[in-house]
């Protein structure tokens, strides 16, 4: 009765404002009530008010571990990374298998954007309790940040199994699959997700995502109008109607949805991104510029956009600049095959062929499809005077993409260097023919 009493106390002192002279008056023997307000102060309500108890408990009490976890906590929830992380550390030293605290450094080194230490964090935190599902989610979400998304599929599918109704790990399961092109797994874990929740606005958006990669735009904009209704100000809603409004060639409208989500949300980088790509489609260059370089304020470490900005200043031919974002661009994400071939053409334009063809190398082997790459290759080769190499090349660019004039054009061009002049000139009928 009397620890009822005393939280009771604790409570209303907390209500009127009166916390501090009421501990004050707590001692050493109050601390299992002080405690137990204290954690549900920091879970249900304001952490300022947990920090102060679980700071006096620790007055009373320097070694204990348990009020050193819930102050960690209470920064955390306050965003005060450093101070959260420190105590933490303090706990771990003590307490080196406690998976929860390994978690909540892994969040906050995910939040400081620390990522190989999150997954060290994460690695332990399952390490410690294997079969708890939100490490393994928590671990996939930042191997999604890394975009090494075949590796987050494994410990989103982990978590999946521990957790089989948790609708935000099923949501990051179809965000991965989504990166990974998987549509049709997507779609029907999205579906599943709808029936249960018909107002969930990131899964109609997701879905509506999905129906565009199979053009089916009519069905998308009928779901995203269904998110609009729910979120009418809500910046990606409109983001992705004007995407949808794009592919089924309403250009006005499409332009309208982004202006609208960057005046609402100045903050959605996604938003300024789609704007500047649009406005590269109506060369509308400076504009693009303008957008792009708004997106990269907010999301430095998007490769996309350090991607998009180094295309546009390679052709406003200011070599430094764009060497910068297309260099970043590769850094940020060394997959993508497309980054290595507008890095290769830098070296092209500059006059570096050795360093082109191994930037054309290094982006086939993640598309090997690429017509691109090839014709790149081709074209270093062609500087290079290794001219039997360049018409291997420029042949397998051809292969894949027959009907692109100016690949046919460039065989022609190396097919003269090579003295072959009737080839070459077949080869620029068939460029004409095709334009």
């Amino acid at each position: 009765m009397e620890e009822i009493n005393k939280a009771r106390e604790l409570l209303k002192g907390i209500k009127d404002g009166k916390i501090d002279e009421i501990l004050k008056n707590i001692n050493y023997s109050d601390i299992p009530i002080l405690e137990k307000v204290g954690i549900l102060l920091n879970i249900y309500s304001d952490p300022h008010y947990a920090k102060k108890i679980f700071e006096k408990i620790l007055d009373l009490d320097p070694e204990n571990l348990s009020a050193k976890y819930s102050l960690g906590f209470a920064y955390l929830r306050l965003e005060n990374w450093d101070k959260a992380l420190f105590y933490f550390q303090e706990v771990l030293k003590e307490d080196p298998t406690n998976s929860s605290c390994w978690q909540e450094l892994g969040i906050i080194q995910m939040k400081k954007r620390e990522y190989e230490k999150a997954i060290e964090s994460f690695s332990k935190a399952i390490e410690y309790s294997p079969f708890d599902g939100l490490p393994y989610f928590l671990l996939a979400q930042v191997l999604s940040q890394l975009q090494n998304y075949e590796e987050a599929l494994k410990y989103v599918n982990k978590a999946i199994e521990l957790r089989p109704k948790d609708v935000k790990i099923l949501k990051e399961k179809v965000n991965i699959l989504i990166n990974l092109q998987k549509y049709e797994e997507a779609l029907s874990i999205s579906q599943e997700i709808i029936e249960e929740n018909p107002n969930d606005i990131e899964t109609l958006l997701n879905i509506s995502f999905i129906f565009c990669q199979f053009k089916k735009y009519d069905l998308a904009l009928k779901l995203v109008n269904q998110a609009v209704k729910l979120a009418p100000n809500d910046s990606k809603v409109l983001v992705t109607k004007g995407y949808i409004l794009g592919k089924l060639g309403r250009i006005k409208e499409e332009l309208r949805y982004y202006e609208r989500a960057t005046i609402l949300n100045p903050n959605d980088w996604q938003a300024h991104f789609n704007q500047g790509v649009l406005y590269y489609e109506l060369q509308e260059k400076k504009k693009a510029l303008e957008s792009f370089e708004k997106a990269l304020k907010l999301n430095p470490n998007s490769s996309e956009i350090h991607h998009n900005i180094g295309i546009l200043y390679l052709e406003k031919k200011e070599g430094e600049k764009a060497y910068y974002h297309l260099l970043k661009a590769v850094q940020l994400n060394p997959k993508i095959g497309n980054y290595w071939y507008s890095l290769g053409l830098f070296y092209l334009e500059i006059g570096d062929a050795k360093t082109a063809s191994q930037c054309f190398d290094e982006g086939l082997k993640y598309d090997i499809n690429s017509y691109l790459l090839f014709s790149g290759k081709a074209l270093a080769l062609k500087e290079m005077n290794r001219l039997e190499e360049a018409l291997r090349f420029i042949n397998e660019a051809i292969t894949i993409n027959p009907n692109n004039s100016q690949l046919w054009y460039d065989k022609g061009e190396i097919l003269e260097k090579m003295g072959k002049k009737e080839e070459a000139q077949e080869c620029f009928k068939k460029g004409k023919e095709l334009t």
